[in-house]
């Protein structure tokens, strides 16, 4: 069970849909990002490094899938490491999809909510804890 910014609660089973679809290994940190669509929803889930290696490739990845798509669901149950480009483009990704619908972050785990705390990302990015 998970506790939305307004106190109501919602479990969150978005991990369950995905697949893997796309891995980029780069210096030392790797990424998978696996994607669901339904209708006009996407889900992404996101394993291992989002950083300076990984992030060019993930915003590749959005650029690529995101025409038609009016929801976004980033699940983050696998991300391991959150560098600062990888906030870039998470705010990028953010900013993308608020003029086309909107998107939100699911299945954080404690050391990335950490990082969004910390940078202020969690009062801008809808994260659903």
């Amino acid at each position: 069970m998970f506790m939305t910014k307004n106190g109501t609660s919602q479990r969150v089973k978005e991990a369950k849909l995905c697949r893997a679809a796309y891995t980029v290994s780069k210096g030392v940190g790797t990424m998978t990002i696996s994607k669901v669509q339904d209708g006009k929803k996407m889900t992404f889930c996101v394993e291992g490094n989002l950083d300076n290696n990984t992030s060019p490739e993930f915003l590749k990845f959005f650029n690529g899938s995101v025409d038609g798509i009016d929801e976004l669901v980033l699940d983050l149950a696998k991300l391991e490491y959150l560098s600062s480009a990888g906030i870039r483009v998470l705010i990028t990704a953010q900013k993308t999809m608020n003029k086309k619908g909107k998107m939100t972050i699911v299945n954080v785990t404690p050391d990335i909510m950490d990082v969004f705390d910390l940078t202020g990302l969690s009062n801008i990015l809808n994260v659903i804890e």
